[in-house]
């Protein structure tokens, strides 16, 4: 009996010890979000979420706000990027549960050269860095492949990974 007893005694001081990082469950994260976007020539030189400023800043900045669904639920998504015509872009992205619940991450892709109607197409990654509610403490990366067009829409597809419970 008193072998059983200090076994528990272990195992319960061995779950208490554990970092939260451990016990952090991960989940696959697929997402298709369709949004609206407006953009305009970076006059004010900023950049979002550590993103280049001042002379080295990108000469675009972008709003988007959308909606669509996910393997966590409806999602609607905020976007504020900073980007040249065609190359890199850097920004920031918040996803939005129905319930209020968001998760919070940076964003940094490339741009591709225009097609002959006006589609360009986008890949980066998402790097999850936090969120609330259900999804605080939330880490992850997650890859996205985008189609923007000159009437000021987007279509993004998500596939990566997210964890949750890392605070």
């Amino acid at each position: 009996m008193t072998k059983v007893r200090l076994s528990l005694a272990f195992v319960a001081i061995s779950i208490v010890l554990t970092p939260a990082s451990a016990l952090a469950q991960e989940f696959p994260f697929q997402a298709s979000i369709t949004a609206a976007f407006a953009g305009a020539p970076n006059t004010a030189k900023v950049g979002f979420c550590g993103g280049p400023t001042g002379p080295s800043a990108y000469a675009y900045v972008v709003e988007a706000h959308g909606v669509g669904t996910s393997t966590l639920g409806f999602l609607s998504l905020t976007l504020q990027k900073s980007l040249d015509a065609t190359g890199p872009m850097h920004g920031c992205v918040t996803l939005t549960a129905v319930n209020g619940d968001t998760l919070s991450a940076t964003y940094d892709g490339t741009e591709g050269e225009p097609h002959a109607l006006g589609f360009q197409f986008g890949t980066g990654t998402l790097t999850i860095t936090g969120g609330t509610g259900r999804f605080k403490g939330a880490r992850g990366t997650v890859k996205f492949t985008g189609a923007f067009s000159n009437i000021e829409t987007a279509s993004y597809l998500f596939d990566g990974t997210v964890s949750f419970g890392h605070d």
